[in-house]
């Protein structure tokens, strides 16, 4: 749930320091810091987020864009059997995933977990997507998100589309009369021309 702003509530794991900062004006990243050290699950959660979103014995994925440096430990719902993670943290922004499949665990909550023996940690996170199935697919809002919106995506589609078509009919009356000044300016042009090979 708005994930592009991002959840206010989380947790730190292993005190990083964490701060929620712009990433444009929509949206909002997480960024951690931490120093290297011998703490090997470092990060953020999100207390029980995964509660009545993913049913038990149900297989998940987790993916969100990341870049910075560090390396990732665990992405996920915590209390599961998880594949490795896919993807890698670069200078570039890039996307990172976890799947894996819950049983019956008394919390669900999501982890976003690195590893600071061999090097310091300074990531940014953001757009993050939770998804019942093993297959991550690229970020997209919510439905609950967007069921709050559609009555204002609707009406701005709805002006859209008057727009449009005032725009078309007021376009069309202009091509209308253009190509009619056009016929009468070609017989002129045609008239003149004739006139004056006579002469």
């Amino acid at each position: 749930l708005n994930s592009r702003a991002l959840a206010n509530r989380y947790d730190g794991n292993g005190s990083p320091t964490v701060t929620v900062e712009p990433f444009d004006s929509t949206t909002n990243m997480w960024h951690l810091v931490a120093a290297q050290g011998t703490v090997n699950d470092i990060g953020i959660y999100l207390l029980e987020y995964g509660s009545g979103k993913i049913p038990n014995n149900s297989d998940w994925s987790y993916s969100a864009d990341i870049k910075g440096t560090g390396k990732v430990k665990n992405f996920g719902i915590e209390d599961s059997i998880k594949s490795q993670v896919t993807g890698t943290i670069g200078s570039d922004w890039s996307r990172i995933s976890q799947t894996g499949h819950v049983n019956e665990p008394k919390y669900k909550t999501i982890i976003m977990y690195f590893d600071i023996t061999d090097s310091p940690l300074d990531v940014y996170i953001k757009l993050p997507k939770l998804e019942l199935g093993n297959v991550p697919t690229d970020w997209t809002p919510a439905p609950e998100d967007l069921s709050g919106a559609t009555a204002k995506a609707q009406l701005t589609a709805d002006n859209a589309t008057l727009s449009i078509n005032n725009y078309k009919t007021d376009a069309d009356g202009r091509i209308s009369k253009a190509q009619a000044d056009i016929e009468v300016n070609a017989k002129a042009i045609t008239q003149k021309v004739s006139q004056t090979d006579y002469d």
